[in-house]
């Protein structure tokens, strides 16, 4: 039978036959009954912590360039809109260079999502850049003159199925994630199944987080003891407590915890924060964090972009603000695909102690969290 998606996100919001979906007869909503009955082409994108979906699509799209510093002007442009959904590329060479795109979907709904079991596919042919011994050079010239630098690895194959397949795939591999799918074109788009909240702004209260320091979930344990992770760690939550208290904000933090996700471990210090800021003045303040650029900020960021590849959406925002809040998910745990060409994307965060070969073997387990057999 059909049902429509049976809550929305905002009252009012769209016409009810905007957007219907198959359900079984338990009226249970799955992955694979959703993508079903989307209209062939139509953008959207799901996608919160836990067991919530958020599911929209159509509506305008606008490209801005070099743009950061004016994105609070362009988002109030547009403020009629009831929903936007905004991407944030990795800067380019400075903060002052980064494209952002702010979407108006005509519909947007929430609903609930069965989690499924998780399913392994099989990339063929991967190719990873840089590969192993440039890997290590990399590694070891990044400890001259920075704190910390994330170094990402880009990993390239092929895949029998489709690219729907393969996010619900990753969806259900890692269900503690924000879940985003994103058709930026046709027949190609980005998956991220990302466990890094930016930040959720609302009424004056910020909840963020500083999520740093990784192991396979086998060594959960293991990370509080761990002098590398907690260094990493630290040079993270320092850096968002004190870019916080320069907006004026008020700041008090949690104690660091394990985040235990399906396959990997984290270090999570919840940080909460309270002060009269826009979502533009958070973005501002705190993007890119030390998690995935580093510290100094300015001179990681140059690092990166004089050694890799442009990194686009990886490790960039995607964010949807509302008139009741705003919150915004950086993209990890990252995929993009063309046809049936897929690229992951995965980082490591390097400091002074780092081990080459064990940041490889980390970016090996964040593939394997994906679900993603090579």
């Amino acid at each position: 039978m059909r049902l429509r998606l049976p809550y929305s996100l905002l009252s009012d919001y769209g016409a009810a036959n905007d957007a219907q979906i198959l359900a079984s007869s338990t009226d249970v909503i799955s992955w694979q009954d959703i993508l079903s009955e989307l209209p062939v082409g139509d953008r959207f994108c799901l996608g919160r912590r836990g067991h919530r979906d958020i599911l929209c699509g159509g509506g305008r799209i606008n490209h801005f360039s070099g743009v950061l510093p004016e994105l609070g002007n362009r988002l109030n442009e547009r403020k009629h809109a009831q929903v936007q959904l905004v991407l944030v590329e990795f800067p380019q060479s400075n903060r002052h260079e980064t494209p952002v795109v702010v979407w108006e979907p005509k519909w947007v709904y929430q609903t609930s999502r069965q989690n499924e079991l998780p399913i392994a596919f099989l990339i063929n042919g991967v190719q990873h850049s840089p590969d192993l011994q440039t890997w290590r050079n990399r590694v070891q010239a990044s400890k001259t003159g920075i704190e910390k630098v994330v170094l990402s690895r880009c990993s390239l194959g092929a895949c029998e199925l489709a690219p729907m397949s393969v996010a619900g795939s990753m969806f259900n591999s890692e269900p503690n994630g924000y879940r985003i799918f994103i058709e930026t074109g046709p027949d190609c788009g980005l998956i991220s199944v990302s466990p890094e909240r930016l930040f959720l702004l609302a009424d004056g209260q910020v909840s963020t987080e500083a999520i740093a320091g990784t192991d396979a979930i086998a060594n959960a344990d293991e990370l509080l003891a761990s002098s590398k992770n907690r260094i990493e760690h630290h040079y993270v939550q320092k850096w968002i407590q004190e870019r916080l208290e320069s907006l004026g904000a008020v700041v008090s933090t949690s104690e660091t915890e394990i985040l235990r996700l399906s396959q990997l471990a984290h270090l999570r210090t919840p940080i909460q924060a309270t002060g009269d800021f826009s979502h533009a003045d958070l973005i501002s303040a705190l993007f890119p964090t030390p998690a995935v650029a580093g510290v100094p900020q300015d001179h990681a960021i140059r690092w990166i972009n004089s050694i890799e590849v442009a990194r686009g959406l990886y490790s960039g925002l995607f964010g949807i603000v509302t008139p009741e809040y705003s919150e915004f998910v950086v993209l990890i745990r990252y995929c993009e695909w063309k046809g049936r060409q897929f690229l992951f994307r995965a980082g490591a965060g390097i400091v002074a102690d780092s081990d080459p070969d064990l940041e490889w073997r980390e970016l090996n387990q964040k593939l394997k969290s994906l679900g993603v057999v090579v």
